[in-house]
């Protein structure tokens, strides 16, 4: 079986070790997801290369090509994964450039792999109907119910990710007015998220009826155990929801649920109501707007409205397109409208 040379082996090592959470900053889970990579090369690299030692020389663009088939033939990675992995491994091949500059000719083909275009997909969220049924379908009587439904609450008011609003802790909230959450988000980036009247009162009856203590450190969100609801936990509650809600709303049939959808939806009922795109990123803690404009393409709404008003600028010009002819006159009249 293959192994790291000392050469590799030690460079990895100060990667993940030193560079990536010392020097670039990043978080924990950050590392983790690039030592996973690294994990999956090497005993890639080891089946395809028995007893060969890995050497930073012999590691080929075609060999991350290889690789990256490997993960999306084999392992059925979807194309986001894939380039995720690549990421990590572009990464890694800048600061071997750095570090050993006489590998410059070999990193920087690694760094010629090109990242895979996915098709676009349309997002998966809740209209307001189908959110009503899915808040309905909880049981705040039962034992878990009041806290399933503070959950659900906070994730669609926040629009945070699963685990932001796992990691919250009673003495993040802020219940005096203006009430907020304080949301340690992605990339250790914290941002504070307003809260709703009817949230914050949710909120306060659930510290009440827990005897929790507004300072404390601990998970608010806790199992049977006493212990933090898992990502695993959430994704099976909201399932369980989602499924009994399907007999009052059936359009729900349709649809799929994970826990990130709720996030969907409240970006989606956040552009619907005429927040502005930049406000919509800053709220959700997007890195970049760029990834908040797939809100803006995915909008049913918005798109039958532009339709409507172009339709509407039509008529009020009385275009009549019948003919060949007429419609390169038409055409030529674009700019008019």
């Amino acid at each position: 079986m293959g192994k790291e040379s000392n050469k590799f082996g030690n460079a990895l090592k100060s990667y993940l070790i030193n560079y990536l959470p010392l020097v670039k900053g990043y978080c924990s889970n950050t590392v983790k997801s690039y030592r996973d990579t690294f994990k999956l090369f090497i005993e890639y690299f080891n089946d395809i290369c028995p007893n060969t030692e890995i050497e930073i020389e012999i590691i080929t663009n075609d060999l991350i090509i290889g690789f990256l088939i490997y993960l999306e033939s084999v392992r059925k990675n979807s194309i986001k994964t894939r380039n995720l992995r690549l990421a990590a491994i572009h990464s890694f091949f800048t600061y071997l450039s750095i570090k050993f500059p006489e590998y410059y000719i070999n990193t920087q083909k690694i760094l010629s792999v090109k990242f895979k275009r996915a098709p676009n997909k349309n997002i998966n969220y809740f209209e307001k109907e189908e959110m009503e049924a899915i808040f309905e379908s909880i049981d705040i009587q039962k034992s878990n119910g009041k806290r399933d439904y503070l959950l659900l609450s906070i994730m669609f008011n926040t629009g945070g990710r699963v685990q932001e609003i796992l990691n919250i802790s009673p003495c993040c909230i802020h219940l005096e007015k203006p009430s907020y959450i304080q949301i340690y988000g992605k990339g250790r980036k914290d941002r504070m998220c307003p809260i709703w009247p009817q949230t914050r009162k949710l909120i306060e009856d659930y510290f009440t009826k827990n005897n929790i203590e507004k300072s404390s450190k601990n998970p608010l969100f806790t199992n049977n155990s006493g212990l933090q609801l898992t990502r695993s936990g959430v994704n099976y509650m909201l399932k369980k929801y989602f499924t009994k809600a399907i007999n009052k709303c059936p359009t729900l049939k349709y649809k799929k649920m994970h826990p990130h959808c709720i996030r969907h939806t409240t970006a989606m009922f956040l552009l619907k109501s005429g927040i502005d795109i930049v406000t919509i990123s800053h709220f959700l803690g997007h890195e970049s707007i760029e990834t908040t404009n797939i809100y803006l393409v995915s909008d049913l709404t918005t798109k039958i409205n532009a339709i409507n008003i172009l339709n509407m600028k039509i008529r009020k010009n009385k275009y009549k397109i019948e003919k060949t002819s007429e419609l390169l006159t038409w055409l030529k009249t674009i700019d008019q409208i």
